[in-house]
């Protein structure tokens, strides 16, 4: 059977843009703070120190999604980092698809906590309109799994 990787490949850049960001931010107001001898309002601070919060937020937030979610069928291949992880179809309690989210993502939530926690969360790869294929297949699949027959 082939394998079908159901993650999106921009998990990678989602990851790479909120600490390429996150770099910068934190360079740019040192060189400009160390560059000028004139005086810094204390607004600039307040925004830089805004802004470095919530792309601590962001980057964070990233960093919990799996990098590779392979669908093997009986059961998904997931990979988060350096740690991988075999998860059966009746290891999942439910499925839960954001819809209303940005970025989209499917959540697994597991009977059980793994390796990899007990939600493991991906970005699906895209679909623009209407429900997400990926979470319908995944919920269709676990809930036959969970009531077989």
């Amino acid at each position: 059977m082939p394998v079908d990787q159901l993650a999106s490949p921009m998990t990678a850049v989602h990851r790479g843009l909120g600490l390429s960001l996150l770099v910068a931010s934190l360079i740019v107001p040192a060189l400009f703070l160390f560059g000028t001898r004139a005086a810094v309002p204390g607004e600039f601070f307040a925004v830089w120190f805004a802004l470095i919060a919530v792309l601590v937020g962001y980057c964070v937030f990233a960093s919990t999604f799996a990098d590779r979610v392979d669908d093997h069928g009986d059961h998904l291949w997931v990979r988060r980092g350096k740690v991988e992880h075999r998860v059966d179809m009746d290891d999942i309690a439910y499925v839960e698809a954001g819809h209303n989210t940005k970025p989209r993502r499917v959540t697994l939530h597991l009977k059980a906590a793994g390796p990899l926690g007990d939600r493991i969360v991906f970005l699906p790869r895209l679909n623009p309109v209407g429900p997400n294929a990926t979470a319908l297949d995944l919920e269709r699949r676990v809930g036959s799994a969970r009531n077989p027959g």
